[in-house]
This record gives C-alpha cells, structure tokens and sequence, in this order.
C-alpha cells in the first residue's frame, strides 16, 4: 500500500515539476520541454499497472466522458491518416496523447491524498526558477510581449494563471493552520502572487486576464463576507484604474472589438471576424469536420476558439459530446463551489473554470496544461463525492 501511495506522490510531483518548462529551455538543457511527456508516459503506465493489477475497471460519468472524448478524437485521426486526408504530425498525437495523459491523472491522483499537494509544490518550483530564465519577445515590430521560457506568450499566461490558483490554495490552507510563523508566510505567498499578477499583464493576454477576473468575482460572491464585499467594491476598481493608466498603451482594450481580423496581430487581433468566416460556412465541416489544409480555404486563420475549433475540426458528434463533457463539469464545479467549505483543494476548481473561458478566445486541445488542469479538477470534484461516503479525502 506504501509503495503504491508513494509512486502516486512521486508522479504527480514530476508531472508538476516538468509541466512549466517551455521551448526556449531547450538551449540551456537539450530537449529539456520534452522531459514532460516522458513522465506522462510513466504515469499513463502507472494508470495502466492499476487498471490490470487492482481491477480499477469502474469509472465515474466523468471519466467515461472524457475517455468518450479521446476515444472520437484518436479514431477520427486515425480514420484521416489511413485514408491521406491528413498526414502523421505532432499537433495531432498532443491532442489524443494530453487527453490520455488527463485520464491517467484522475485514475492515480485519489490514490494518496497528498498526490495533488505534490503536483502544486513541484509545479511552483520550476514556475518560479524559470522566471530566471523569463524573456521579452518583439511581435510585429513595436508590441513587446512576456513569454517566459515559450515563443507564445499565450502559453506562458497560462502557466502564470495555474501559478496564482495554487498560490491562493497554499494561502487558504495557510489561513487554517495555528503557528506563529502563519502571518509571514501568508505574507510572502501573497507577495508572490502578486509578482504572478504583474507577469500575467505583462504578457498581455487578454483572455487570461479575462478569466481570472471572472473567477475572482465567483470567489468574492461565495466565499467573502457582506463586510468584505464591500471593502473589496472599493479596493477593486481603485487598482483596475492604476492599471489602466499604467498599462494604457500597452493593453489596447479596443483589441477586444477594433481591427482588421485578416492583418490582425497583437494590437487587433479580432475574434469576431474570424469566428463569422466559420459559422458562415458550417456546410463544409458540420459532419465530419475538415483538416486544417481545408481550414484555410475558410479563413486564413484558425478558429481561436476551442468550442468552435472542435466543431470546425471533428465535426458536429465530437462536439456534442465535448460540450456535454464541460457543461457536465461545470455543473458539478459550481455546485462543489456551493456546497463545501473553502479548501485550498478548490483552487484547481477555479483553474479549471478559468480554462473553459479561456477556451472562448483561444484553441487549447493541443495544449497540454489544458488537460493536467482539467484533470486535476475533475479529481477535486469527484474526491469530493467519494469523501461524502467515508472513502478516500484528497488534500491540495
């Protein structure tokens, strides 16, 4: 039982440890971006050893939709290669390999409930050691971006945004410990959360700081106090205000609706555009979908937008089925929100919330934080349910 609760832990550590590594740490340690899917790979073994040795045969409504989700995705793949309507890439083995990497996660997270908490530590070490090896990168000639260790400052948001939702979970079970040390450590946690706010700005993604902001108002309606609210109503938009005079030309709030989608870049980039050329032309993909060849006859452009991308991509069954598995999974989210206490735990709920509107601006199914979050949320939800039945409790 030891063995099997400390291979769990380890995984899970390693797994966090090499998630935040980007592209650009390739020239500092070879292939270094890549240490990830090897330790996926261990841990798809791992939910494999469990499956065959302790009969782990049962999965929840959850786990079966989002193996019905890889399932549709890896046959219509497949499907395509054999009949050369798409050749062999690695964009299309992320999507089937993440989403099998996301089922692993939640067969071998409830084994020890001290998996999730060393998913969180492993991940905040390498987030923040890599801040030493942070750049700036220029697009289209004068925007000036933050990327981390990535080349896209979209994927570096993202781990900024995994970063700050473990910071708020070590803060909240900090609040609940009783030692004389428990003032200074909140204090350096929030430091450090804060210092994740700046980055996430600096990276100028919009549909980040979009998401975050959504999630914080959820987190004030159901976990502050009327007193609380209320000194927050005030403290909010003082700091919305000095951020947009700080930030007032770097921003560019009117990317949101200005601009011209076919040139767009960073200061134009609009959604809207590029989603009307899709839905226009819903005649030629609603079926069966289209490859991303055939995709460029529609828009110059992929759909930035991970609901429609998989509509455009798969077609109308494997849409379905996506929509059902997240609207499935938000229900559940919200409702976890609702019903239980504060725990550090829930901050991977709020994560995974944030993802989903995240995923109204951008593609994510090739993007592999996009399913660990996902995974580690589904693992609180339903460590949650079994909890309730005197089994197994999992602390973050």
């Amino acid at each position: 039982m030891n063995t099997k609760i400390n291979i769990s832990s380890i995984l899970m550590f390693f797994l966090g440890l090499t998630l935040p590594i980007g592209e650009q740490m390739n020239q500092y340690l070879p292939y270094s971006s890549k240490w990830f899917v090897i330790v996926a790979f261990m841990v798809i073994l791992y939910a494999g050893i469990l499956i065959v040795k302790e009969g782990k045969s049962q999965l929840s409504k959850l786990q079966m939709q989002l193996l019905f989700v890889l399932i549709l995705i890896f046959f219509i793949n497949v499907i395509r290669i054999i009949t050369g309507a798409e050749s062999v890439s690695m964009y299309l083995l992320q999507e089937v390999l993440f989403a099998l990497i996301a089922l692993s996660i939640t067969l071998i997270a409830p084994e020890n409930k001290n998996t999730c908490k060393a998913f969180s530590i492993g991940y905040i070490m390498t987030f923040f050691v890599l801040t030493f090896f942070s750049s700036y990168n220029t697009y289209y000639g004068n925007e000036v971006r933050f990327v981390g260790t990535y080349l896209n400052p979209n994927r570096y948001a993202l781990d900024i945004m995994l970063a700050m939702y473990i910071l708020m979970s070590f803060i909240v079970d900090n609040k609940n410990k009783k030692n004389n040390r428990k003032i200074l450590s909140t204090a350096i946690l929030m430091l450090l959360f804060l210092f994740c706010a700046y980055l996430l700005l600096e990276t100028g993604t919009r549909s980040v700081v979009l998401a975050v902001s959504i999630c914080a108002l959820l987190y004030i309606y159901y976990y502050c106090s009327a007193k609380q609210k209320i000194i927050l109503s005030i403290i909010i938009p003082i700091i919305a205000i000095i951020i947009l005079i700080i930030y007032a030309d770097e921003m560019i709030f009117q990317r949101f609706m200005g601009g011209n989608y076919e040139s767009s870049g960073y200061s134009d980039n609009i959604r809207w555009g590029i989603w009307q050329n899709y839905l226009s032309n819903t005649d030629k993909y609603w079926l069966t979908g289209i490859t991303e060849q055939h995709m460029h006859t529609i828009s110059k452009k992929t759909p930035h937008n991970t609901y429609l991308g998989v509509f455009v991509r798969y077609g109308v069954l494997c849409f379905a089925v996506t929509i059902s598995f997240i609207f499935n999974l938000t229900k559940r989210a919200i409702k976890n929100i609702k019903r239980t206490a504060l725990k550090g735990e829930k901050m991977m709920i709020y994560a995974m919330l944030s993802i989903f509107v995240v995923c109204m601006f951008m593609e994510m199914q090739h993007i592999r934080i996009f399913w660990v979050i996902i995974a580690m949320g589904i693992v609180v939800i339903e460590n949650e349910t079994v909890s309730k039945n005197n089994t197994i409790n999992i602390d973050c």
